[in-house]
């Protein structure tokens, strides 16, 4: 009997070993499972952020482009104020107004690179008057001498006034 005892005994022992032995397995198999679905969920939320940060690009990116477009259309605007005058003295004045209406949008420098002396434009007032007294010549031909006589008297530093002049 004691060695059945002791038989029975080892037998249970070896059955609780391999008992053991399978729970230990139904851990490291659910231990894994864990760290596969911990694996899923990491990607899911990896997988659901690309297309919000794709998104977001893209509204940062057309944010941008809007600021740049209203930027450039503000200085064609300007650019459009200024040269729509007869004169280039005034495109000029008219940009010195703009710089002091927008100094922000307009870089400071905008209106002192734009010099119509240098660039060798005629005086346009002087042209303007050249035009209106060839006018109104033109207009009155036979009271021409007195049109010259009155332009001398009143701007009496007009040299070119003498071309006109019947010799």
């Amino acid at each position: 009997m004691k060695k059945e005892a002791q038989i029975e005994k080892t037998d249970n022992k070896n059955i609780e070993l391999k008992r053991l032995e399978i729970e230990n397995q139904k851990l490291i198999i659910e231990t894994e499972k864990l760290k596969i679905e911990k694996s899923k969920q990491l990607w899911t939320i990896l997988i659901g952020t690309f297309p919000l940060f794709g998104v977001i690009l893209t509204i940062v990116y057309g944010i941008h482009i809007q600021d740049k477009t209203e930027k450039n259309q503000f200085k064609l605007k300007a650019a459009e104020i200024i040269f729509n005058t007869s004169d280039a003295y005034e495109a000029r004045e008219r940009a010195n107004m703009l710089i002091k209406i927008f100094p922000n949008e307009l870089p400071k420098d905008f209106s002192k690179s734009f010099n119509p002396d240098s660039l060798g434009i005629l005086d346009t007032y002087e042209m303007a008057s050249k035009k209106e007294i060839i006018r109104l010549i033109g207009s009155n031909p036979e009271n021409k001498t007195e049109i010259i006589k009155c332009w001398k008297q009143i701007f009496p530093g007009d040299k070119w006034i003498k071309d006109l002049e019947i010799k």
